[in-house]
């Protein structure tokens, strides 16, 4: 398949995309000026220099791709203000989804953080646990979350008695604290250091 990975520069997107490739994908990384690339170019990725805060760069990234994976985002201590956070986490997501909407872009995969359910008052907690994000970041990636409903006039999100995972339970996944194969469990535990490296 042709896949478009944001954030490929990054921690997980870096382990996605060699995942990707691995399996014989067509890949290509959205990449921002500046960007350290040595490994995608290493893997023979393709590189769409762009940004979340351009959209005709974003338009362009996605034009021809099947899926997008979205896991491009400002997170902790990578942005100076609440601002900035937005700009990026809701306001880049909100340009992403537009423009994959525009191209007919048949699948898009976001990737918010286990971080939006703040501290769970059971673990393992899953899709279903409140959302009591206990930093401002954490709120703009909720943000982000409802914006794919609302481009696509999808049920209410969130923010309604019902909220938009009701519409949406099969897609949206929280890996426990405990998974049962070997590679589940490696992700789980990204994700926990991620979460504990937030909190410092």
């Amino acid at each position: 398949m042709k896949i478009l990975v944001t954030g490929a520069t990054g921690f997980i997107g870096g382990h996605l995309t060699e995942r990707l490739v691995r399996e014989g994908h067509a890949v290509t990384a959205l990449v921002r000026s500046g960007s350290d690339t040595t490994l995608l170019e290493s893997l023979g990725v393709a590189l769409a220099r762009g940004d979340l805060g351009d959209y005709p760069s974003l338009e362009a990234a996605v034009r021809g791709q099947e899926v997008v994976y979205h896991l491009a985002a400002a997170v902790s201590q990578s942005a100076p203000s609440r601002a900035a956070y937005r700009a990026t986490n809701t306001l880049g997501t909100d340009r992403l989804v537009r423009a994959v909407v525009a191209r007919g872009v048949k699948h898009l995969v976001y990737c918010s953080s286990v971080a939006v359910h703040g501290t769970p008052a059971t673990c393992p907690a899953d899709e279903r646990a409140p959302l009591r994000p206990d930093y401002f970041i954490y709120r703009t990636k909720i943000e982000g979350e409802r914006l794919p409903g609302r481009q696509l006039r999808l049920p209410p999100g969130r923010d309604s008695p019902e909220p938009l995972r009701q519409a949406h339970q099969k897609e949206r996944r929280v890996l426990p604290a405990r998974a049962a194969a070997p590679e589940q469990e490696l992700h789980a535990s990204i994700q926990r250091r991620a979460v504990r490296r937030s909190r410092l």
